[in-house]
């Protein structure tokens, strides 16, 4: 299966530990947004696009299946920003006036992880972004599926090795796009910290 497809089931999965107190608290909604705002056309398309069809599948799988949550079916609000930042803003703007508004934005194109980080805050809503440092830090309401840059690789590797329980020494493996940006990590700088 795509990565994508595997971030998006474990998102769905985590959302079925997290939210089952939070609707039994508020009542059941009609319907429960998830957005993902990403660059399904332009030029991170070749990485990214099939985050899109791999979403609907899942969510779709996963209303039909699993009955949504707790009853209530997830509606995925995605949105394709052909690469520019200033139309994926506007589109977050329209989402989070929806009623209700998505539980967390999905972004795929780092600059917009980066614009939205500060309303994410501000709005309360949850980031889910491809993992770009810019996109995550300083810390707020954003949070990122995996390392995709060298230093952020090898922050990731020394936190495990810091604050490994288990019993000898942790295994990492790394998956990647056979593509330039899919070996960004892959430098001896970020390499040199396994």
């Amino acid at each position: 299966m795509k990565k994508w497809i595997w971030s998006l089931i474990i998102c769905a999965l985590s959302l079925m530990l997290i939210l089952p107190p939070t609707i039994a608290a508020a009542g059941k909604p009609d319907k429960i947004h998830v957005a993902a705002i990403g660059d399904f056309s332009g030029p991170y398309a070749p990485v990214v696009g099939s985050h899109k069809p791999g979403a609907e599948d899942a969510w779709k799988y996963f209303n039909e299946e699993m009955g949504g949550i707790m009853g209530v079916k997830v509606v995925p609000l995605m949105r394709d920003t052909g690469g520019k930042v200033a139309l994926g803003l506007t589109m977050y703007n329209d989402l989070i006036n929806m009623n209700p508004k998505p539980l967390f934005v999905d972004t795929s194109l780092t600059p917009l992880g980066e614009a939205l980080r500060p309303r994410l805050v501000e709005d309360g809503i949850v980031g889910i972004h491809a993992g770009a440092l810019v996109s995550v830090y300083p810390l707020g309401n954003s949070y990122a599926y995996y390392p995709m840059y060298d230093e952020w690789m090898a922050v990731a590797l020394d936190w495990v090795k810091k604050n490994w329980k288990g019993k000898g020494n942790p295994r990492v493996g790394i998956l990647t796009w056979d593509t330039g940006f899919g070996r960004a990590i892959l430098t001896e700088k970020g390499l040199a910290h396994f």
